[in-house]
C-alpha cells in the first residue's frame, strides 16, 4: 500500500510501490484478510492499494484514509475494531445451539430483521429487573456490541447466514436494569463471584440460569454474556421472564432463602401445604413436575 498525507509526506517508506501488507486469513466469504499497521507522528490523508509491482498497472482508486478502515478494491467497506482476534471473529458463526435452550450472544456487527428471519429462533433483549425477577423483550433486530439472549428453534443451528459481515469499530456494551447489568464479550473470560459481585449465567451444557461460585468460578466464552450484581443484591435472582414465559433458576436454593425441603412455585412463591395440585415447581433447587 502508499499512504500519504499533508505537504505530500509519505508514511509508507517514500519508495513505490509502498510497504508490504501481512497476510492475517482467509475470511468465510473467500477473501483475504491483509492488514498494514504503522505508528507514524502523524496520521495520513490517503492511501490506495496495489498488486506490489513498479509498472503501476494494477492499483486502487485514490482513497480517503480511515484508522482501523475495512478496504474492499472499490474502496472503504467497514471500520474494523483493531483488538479483535480475526479467528475469533470467523467462529462466531460455527458456534452450534440446542433447540429451546437459552444462550447468550454479543455480536460485533449489526444484524437486521430480514437476517435473523434466515437465522430462526427468537432473540430476546434484557428490558427490565423487579425484585430479582429479570425481564426480556423480543428483539426484532440486534445492535452491534449489546448483550442478547437467544433461543434456537432447532438443534444444530449456527449463524452461517452471517458469515459475511464484518466487524464494526466498538466495544462490548453493558445493559443495567435494578441491580442486575447484562454484560457482553468479545474475549475469554473466567468469573469468579466475591464479597463485592456475584455473576450469574446461562450454563452450556443445558441453558439454565446459574450462580456463579466464589472457588472455581465459571470460563465464559468470546461473544458470550453474564450478568452481574452487587453481592449484597444477589440474594434477590429468583428467575427470568421472556415475553411472560418464566424460566426457573437452577440454584434456587442458593438464591432464596429457604431449607432444602421447602417447594416454590416457577414465580417464585412457597408452597404449602401436603397435597399440591398438578403443574411446575420448584424443589431443592430443580424443576418438579406434578402430573
Amino acid at each position: 500500500m502508499w499512504a500519504w498525507g499533508a505537504n505530500n509526506t509519505n508514511y509508507t517508506g517514500g519508495n513505490w510501490p509502498g510497504a508490504q501488507a501481512t497476510w492475517l486469513a482467509n475470511l468465510p466469504n473467500g477473501n483475504k484478510l491483509w492488514k498494514w499497521k504503522a505508528e507514524p507522528s502523524a496520521t495520513p490523508t490517503h492511501i490506495l492499494f496495489n498488486d506490489g509491482k513498479t509498472n503501476n498497472t494494477k492499483q486502487t482508486a485514490d482513497f480517503a484514509f480511515t484508522n482501523g478502515g475495512y478496504y474492499s478494491p472499490s474502496g472503504l467497506f467497514a471500520i474494523t475494531y483493531s483488538p479483535i482476534n480475526v479467528e475469533s471473529v470467523n467462529n462466531i458463526t460455527l458456534r452450534e445451539f440446542t433447540a429451546n435452550q437459552f444462550a447468550t450472544l454479543c455480536l460485533p456487527y449489526d444484524v437486521a430483521t430480514s437476517e435473523l428471519e434466515t437465522i430462526g429462533g427468537k432473540f430476546y433483549k434484557y428490558s427490565s429487573e423487579t425484585d430479582g425477577v429479570l425481564y426480556f423483550s423480543e428483539a426484532s433486530s440486534l445492535q452491534a456490541w449489546n448483550p442478547y439472549v437467544y433461543i434456537a428453534s432447532e438443534t444444530g443451528k449456527n449463524l452461517n447466514t452471517l458469515t459475511s459481515k464484518i466487524a464494526v469499530s466498538g466495544s462490548p456494551l453493558s445493559v443495567t436494569h435494578g441491580n442486575f447489568t447484562f454484560v457482553g464479550t468479545s474475549t475469554d473470560k473466567t468469573l469468579i463471584s466475591n464479597d463485592n459481585t456475584t455473576y450469574y449465567g446461562y450454563k452450556k451444557t443445558d441453558g439454565t440460569f446459574v450462580k456463579v461460585g466464589t472457588t472455581n468460578g465459571a470460563k465464559i466464552g468470546a461473544w458470550k454474556c453474564y450478568f452481574t450484581t452487587p453481592t449484597a443484591k444477589a440474594v434477590k435472582a429468583k428467575r427470568s421472564v421472556f415475553e411472560g414465559v418464566a424460566t426457573g433458576i437452577e440454584t434456587v436454593k442458593t438464591l432464596i432463602n429457604h431449607s432444602s425441603n421447602d417447594i416454590y412455585t416457577i414465580d417464585g412463591k412457597k408452597v404449602t401445604g401436603n397435597k399440591l395440585p398438578k403443574g411446575l415447581y420448584i424443589y431443592n433447587g430443580k424443576k418438579l413436575i406434578i402430573r
